[in-house]
């Protein structure tokens, strides 16, 4: 029997009694489409084939399960908003080829674009919309193929996309994944939907130097927020981009050409400098306001809050301020008085979890000159224990609060405003793989996690990836509503990061059994990893920030 000839089994997920058979290389698209009814069929986007996303035009080659991909789901969402700015791309080139744009950053379900060439008015924003709902409105297929590098580049070459070339001339993948839509080619990393028609909602508005692409609600396709608001994230995201230009890392590939040509130690040391101006930026700032009593660190998990508490109370000593660093973890509650969720585990991201009336209690008695003694917070036995950590302020103590509810008003109500100094801090990454592709922060954050929780705490990727789907909900919920709040927002962000994160993180990337859930994740980032080449981690400075994740 020929290979062409073998039936492969298939259970489609979730219903794990029903066993398909099909021929070998039976595409997953048609497999749901005769196997679902057409309601359900045009809502499946991709689909998860032993745990690893995958397009629909996949080929279906052993033995496996395929669980449908719908909108809603995180990757699928993804997977629409990567098909949206893949039309973008396409309207573009057909209305405006000359125009050269750079993906700032996502926030909110809103990529900002940066026009370099272009003064972008409210009317380019109008025919962008009109010509991207006339490519939807076609139902264009997306076929996505694997080329050599030299074939990629003939394409590139002929559809005359010189930024692209540049990006190719250090590809350091023997192929380049493309989408092929109408006879235009595009690299878009990651999956991308069948069609064009699978965008049901999206929005375009002119802002500041560029533009938004606006994409739907993930809870729901058919809503839409076109309300987009001045945000100051966006201003750290525009200065940074700013200092990579300066720098000459704007993508991957400029990244990997200063490590070939050696100039990689130069853009370490650039990069480490620019976050050491930013620290005496915010010591002169709480150096001039000689009434701050309090300064309050804010960020989500892995940016690097312990050793940036760290770096700014040194950077306080030497103005003649004495910091009394306290963690808000120690003010957690009693485990037996934490709240739960839905599924039973305990939820240490909400700020119930925190024993408030204890910690303002502590605080109203240090600024009135009073000694308290500083609990320490056991998480073994889920218990505060008092080890005899007295605190008490003099003339020139400054409290560093370091938590991820310090920016939420509720948690230091007892602390009056002028008072407080409030820094948020995230690690904003600059980087792109494309003028359409950036590398995520989230991914960033996630890298950090999962290689400092392997080496500091013998957690497994398993473990961390289990556990970072709530960390998100606390964060969006607790953390993100109060970013405009903070007088300062620094970003932890280091261009060459990833570069040096990849020696730690791809060898336990490859833990992940196949089985597990969390596979497709795992490969993903694994796969992101490979884009980049290793940076020797001896560079890196012993103070860095960074060293909190990689030692």
């Amino acid at each position: 029997m020929k290979i062409e000839d073998k039936k492969i089994k298939v259970k489609i997920l979730p219903n794990e009694e029903k066993i398909i058979e099909v021929n070998y290389k039976s595409k997953i698209e048609d497999l749901l489409k005769d196997n679902l009814c057409e309601t359900e069929f045009t809502k499946i986007i991709a689909a998860r084939v032993n745990n690893q996303v995958k397009s629909l035009q996949t080929n279906i080659v052993s033995d496996c399960d395929v669980e449908p991909i719908t909108y809603s789901d995180k990757d699928g969402y993804k997977i629409y908003m990567r098909t949206v700015k893949l039309v973008l791309f396409l309207a573009m080139r057909e209305l405006y080829k000359d125009l050269k744009v750079e993906l700032c950053n996502t926030i909110d379900s809103k990529s900002y674009f940066i026009c370099h060439n272009f003064e972008f008015t409210d009317k380019m924003a109008e025919n962008l919309a009109l010509k991207m709902q006339e490519i939807i409105n076609k139902n264009l297929r997306i076929t996505k193929e694997n080329m050599s590098f030299e074939e990629a580049y003939a394409i590139y070459e002929f559809q005359q996309d010189e930024e692209k070339l540049d990006n190719m001339e250090i590809k350091i993948k023997a192929n380049v994944s493309m989408c092929e839509v109408d006879g235009i080619y595009a690299s878009m990393h990651g999956i991308v939907a069948p069609t064009t028609g699978y965008i049901k909602n999206f929005g375009i508005k002119k802002f500041r130097k560029g533009f938004v692409l606006i994409y739907s609600s993930i809870e729901d396709e058919e809503k839409i927020d076109l309300d987009v608001k001045e945000n100051k994230v966006f201003d750290v995201f525009e200065e940074f981009n700013g200092y990579a230009d300066e720098m000459g890392v704007q993508t991957i590939s400029d990244l990997n050409q200063k490590i070939i040509d050696g100039s990689i130690k130069n853009i370490i040391q650039t990069s480490e400098q620019i976050q050491e101006r930013k620290l005496d930026e915010i010591t002169e700032q709480i150096e001039k306001r000689q009434d701050v009593k309090v300064v309050l660190i804010s960020g989500p998990s892995c940016s690097g809050k312990t050793t940036f508490a760290k770096r700014l109370s040194n950077k306080l000593r030497q103005i003649g301020k004495e910091p009394l660093a306290i963690s808000m973890d120690n003010y957690f509650k009693e485990r037996v008085d934490t709240p739960k969720l839905p599924n039973g585990d305990y939820d240490f991201e909400t700020v119930d979890a925190l024993d408030l009336e204890l910690f303002n209690n502590h605080m109203q008695k240090l600024l009135t000159g009073e000694t308290i003694c500083v609990p320490n917070f056991n998480f073994y036995t889920g218990k505060k224990e008092y080890l005899n950590d007295f605190a008490r302020l003099n003339e020139n103590t400054i409290i560093i609060l370091e938590g991820i509810h310090a920016l939420n008003p509720s948690v230091t109500k007892s602390i009056s405003e002028d008072l407080k100094y409030k820094i948020y801090i995230a690690p904003m990454t600059t980087l792109n793989m494309d003028e359409f592709s950036k590398v995520s922060t989230t991914d960033t954050r996630v890298l950090r996690r999962i290689v400092r929780d392997y080496r500091t705490r013998g957690h497994s990727v398993e473990a961390t990836l289990n556990m970072w789907p709530n960390i998100t909900v606390g964060e969006n919920k607790y953390i993100y509503p109060f970013i405009n709040r903070a007088d300062y927002i620094f970003n932890t962000s280091l261009v060459y990061e990833v570069a040096v994160m990849s020696i730690y993180a791809k060898p336990v990337l490859l833990q992940v059994s196949t089985e597990s859930k969390n596979y497709s994740e795992a490969r993903r980032l694994y796969n992101f990893l490979s884009n980049f080449l290793t940076a020797d981690e001896r560079m890196v400075p012993q103070d860095s920030l960074f060293r909190e994740f990689i030692g």
